[in-house]
């Protein structure tokens, strides 16, 4: 019988697909779930229905309190911990609100892992805002190779925006796993996912209208004729290449405590406004027509990032997608929302 693995997260687009990928391969999923709707959501989708009898759950209501997972562990091998919180609308006190909460909800999965003793590997999501420093995100840095080693200093100053706060949320949280590790050295092992902004068809959306949560948004926008006005970092990373990142990373022959970095195209990364031109020459005019693209109403712009994921793709074993492949995936998704994509055929 295969390992039973928990996965926090699993009713949000990147849960959602590693969700997936584990049941695909074969694994045993407790999923952490919130509440009965979160079970219901999941439960009922047609990519989970071929898989119920592998899929278990439990209900987690508030993740940053103490002992939150103490019951969701017991008798798992592994952990995949998605889950974080995500900025509000209405926040005001962004360390008591976001990061707080990001850093006793990872923490305090550590501490409750460490009571059960059949655990071996964690495997957390953090972020490449863990690594990068915010103000790099936005500005750009050309002049430095980032890297699963490099290390972010911590967030000085108040925090101005969501944005910021979730930036500095991730970079916190991930220095707090670090020291924990160190401290107090588990029996498990922990790897850590630092993927770019994530892009890829999310299979949670059902209608046209929601092909722009999350951060699709950024990268599927200007062909609606929504271009970002705020400048990218060039750090894209495919939604489906996270998930297999993640899943990959339960396997024991791949060494624990390390980091791997997901971001697509190399050093030169990805050009944002690239998405009008791959999709201007992949579609007829008549599938851009009938699709309402909007190609003509500007381009999400980009500031340049160098991220080195070569140890990554190495010891994962498998290729990054590209950009294309990311913007391809949405367009396709959206097309298939409106019953196009046939007509492209």
């Amino acid at each position: 019988m295969s390992e039973l693995i928990l996965l926090t997260g699993g009713t949000g687009m990147v849960g959602f697909r590693i969700l997936v990928e584990a049941l695909g391969r074969g694994f045993r999923v407790r999923a952490a779930v919130r509440n009965q709707g979160g079970i219901d959501k999941l439960r009922s989708h047609g990519l989970i229905s071929a898989f119920q009898d592998q899929l278990e759950f439990v209900i987690v209501p508030d993740i940053t309190i103490d002992g939150a997972y103490d019951e969701a562990v017991k008798g798992v091998h592994a952990v995949l911990h998605v889950a974080s919180p995500l900025p509000k609308p209405g926040i005001t006190d962004y360390q008591s609100q976001v990061i707080g909460p990001a850093v006793n909800g990872t923490v305090g999965m550590l501490k409750s892992a460490s009571k059960e003793t059949a655990i071996r590997r964690i495997v957390i999501t953090a972020s490449i805002g863990s690594i990068v420093p915010a103000e790099k995100l936005s500005t750009g840095d050309s002049d430095v190779v980032y890297n699963e080693e490099s290390v972010c200093p911590p967030p000085k100053g108040a925090l101005s925006n969501p944005l910021d706060a979730y930036l500095a949320s991730k970079v916190v949280a991930f220095q707090a796993v670090k020291e924990f590790v160190a401290t107090e050295k588990p029996a498990y092992d922990v790897v850590n996912i630092l993927p770019g902004y994530i892009v890829g068809r999310n299979d949670l959306v059902t209608n046209a209208e929601g092909i722009l949560q999350g951060t699709n948004r950024l990268a599927f926008g200007q062909i609606l004729g929504q271009p970002s006005p705020q400048a990218l970092p060039s750090t894209s990373a495919y939604l489906n290449d996270v998930a297999l990142a993640h899943v990959l990373s339960l396997d024991p022959s791949i060494a624990g405590n390390q980091d791997f970095v997901i971001s697509s195209d190399g050093l030169q990364g990805t050009t944002w406004g690239d998405a009008i031109d791959i999709v201007q020459n992949h579609y007829s005019q008549d599938i851009i027509k009938a699709a309402g693209f909007k190609l003509d109403a500007g381009r999400t712009p980009t500031v340049r990032v160098s991220i080195d994921t070569s140890h990554s793709q190495r010891t994962l074993g498998f290729e990054f997608k590209s950009y294309k492949d990311q913007i391809l995936s949405l367009s396709d998704f959206y097309l298939e929302l409106l019953k196009l994509k046939e007509a492209n055929k």
